[in-house]
């Protein structure tokens, strides 16, 4: 119930949701009455290893809802919000229509992107450096060698949003629809 609560706090004081609506000018979808109501649907349950899972409805353009893994409990605040952060943004992923596994590792590295994004003292990104910086020659869209380098290759979109703004964030997303989104 305590980290429901610490959820629902940093929903409200953080404006995670509209700080992402702001940036891609585009609202989650509904889910109709699923959950209760219309809004995003966030569930606190074990979810193996990871930290959190953005589960899409039906193929994209579709809504989603999250599993945030009880497993993160109440002692990392930091880790708590920002993978948050991350599974919400894979929400508003979810909102166009894209290649699920053609775009698989943008829709990962810019969702590590937007932890920095929303929660920019909090660093978390940084933890992924390990699994680029020593694979230079792995392609960004790979996901092995090694695991999870796609995660890390969040770099990318922070290093275009940096040199040419944010808005280039709404615009890769938009261009998934007729290809990959970059």
């Amino acid at each position: 119930e305590k980290m429901a609560k610490m959820i629902t706090a940093h929903l409200d004081n953080d404006a995670i949701i509209e700080q992402f609506e702001a940036l891609l000018q585009k609202q989650l979808m509904s889910d109709g009455t699923k959950g209760g109501d219309g809004k995003l649907d966030i569930y606190v349950a074990p979810c193996g290893s990871n930290l959190g899972m953005t589960y899409a409805e039906t193929a994209t353009p579709t809504p989603s809802h999250i599993i945030m893994n009880l497993s993160i409990g109440v002692n990392s605040d930091t880790v708590l919000k920002t993978t948050l952060a991350h599974e919400i943004f894979h929400s508003f992923q979810y909102t166009y229509k894209h290649d699920a596994s053609r775009d698989n590792w943008w829709g990962e590295a810019t969702a590590v992107w937007s932890e920095d994004f929303i929660y920019p003292s909090a660093n978390t990104e940084h933890n992924w450096l390990d699994l680029f910086m020593p694979y230079p020659m792995t392609e960004a869209d790979k996901e092995n060698p090694p695991k999870n380098h796609h995660y890390a290759t969040y770099i990318l979109p922070y290093f275009i949003t940096k040199n040419f703004g944010d808005d280039f964030m709404r615009k890769s997303w938009e261009a998934c629809v007729s290809g990959p989104c970059i």
